[in-house]
C-alpha cells in the first residue's frame, strides 16, 4: 500500500483530510461550502502486485506495484477535482467528501468505509471508472448495473446417509452438483441478467 497520495491533497492544496480509514490506507478529504447537502466522490487507489513493463513515461517507479486497473488515473482525477473545488469553495453550496478507497479488488474496504460511518452524513455518492474503449474526451453512462462486482456467498448442501447395501435410501451431496456447478463455473455474461437472477431453494430429494 502507498500512503503518499495525501501529499497531493494536503501539502499542495491545503485541503482538510483524515487518514487510516478502511483499516489501513484509506483517505477522506473534505471541502466545505456554505450550507447545503453533502456529496461524496469516490475513487479506488491501490495498485496490484505486478511488475510494470510498459515502458511508458508514467509507469510505476515502485517494484512489483502496477496500476493495471487505472486506479492511478482515478486517484489523479479525484485529486484534481478536490483541488479545483477547494479553489472555488466560496461558490460551493454544500460539502464534498473525497473518498480514496483502498483494497477495492478484494471487495472488503467498501464495507469498511460504510461501517466506519463515513457515509452517514452523505446524501449521494458518485464514482467513475476509466474505460479504454471510449474515445478521449467521452463520458459514458449506463442505466442500472455497469460493471461486475465481487460478491461472496455460501452454499450448504446437506445429504442423507444410508447403509452401503441400500444406496437408494440415501442422498449423496454429489447429486446436487448439476444444480450448483452451472452457476459457479459458467455464470451468465450479461450484466443485467446476472443482476436480476435470483437463486431460490430446491428440495434436497424428490422421490
Amino acid at each position: 500500500m502507498d500512503f503518499r497520495p495525501h501529499s497531493a491533497i494536503s501539502t499542495e492544496a491545503g485541503i482538510e483530510y483524515t487518514r487510516g480509514h478502511a483499516k489501513g490506507t484509506g483517505i477522506v478529504a473534505t471541502v466545505r461550502g456554505a450550507g447545503g447537502k453533502t456529496v461524496a466522490l469516490r475513487a479506488d487507489m491501490d495498485a496490484v502486485e505486478i511488475e510494470e513493463e510498459t515502458g511508458v513515461a508514467y509507469r510505476s517507479q515502485i517494484p512489483m506495484r502496477m496500476h493495471a486497473c487505472g486506479h492511478d488515473g482515478h486517484s489523479a482525477n479525484l485529486c484534481g477535482v478536490a483541488k479545483l473545488l477547494h479553489l472555488h469553495r466560496d461558490r460551493l453550496r454544500g460539502t464534498v467528501k473525497f473518498i480514496f478507497q483502498p483494497v477495492e479488488e478484494v471487495a472488503a474496504d467498501g464495507r469498511f468505509i460504510v461501517q466506519e460511518g463515513l457515509l452517514d452524513d452523505v446524501d449521494a455518492v458518485f464514482g467513475l471508472h476509466c474505460w479504454p474503449t471510449l474515445e478521449v474526451g467521452t463520458v459514458g453512462f449506463n442505466p442500472g448495473a455497469a460493471m461486475a462486482s465481487a460478491d461472496t456467498f455460501t452454499i450448504r448442501i446437506v445429504g442423507k446417509g444410508c447403509h452401503g447395501a441400500d444406496p437408494g435410501a440415501g442422498l449423496g451431496y454429489s447429486r446436487m452438483a448439476p444444480f450448483v456447478c452451472p452457476w459457479t463455473r459458467y455464470p451468465p455474461h450479461d450484466i443485467q441478467a446476472t443482476q436480476d437472477h435470483h437463486i431460490g431453494r430446491r428440495p434436497a430429494y424428490e422421490p
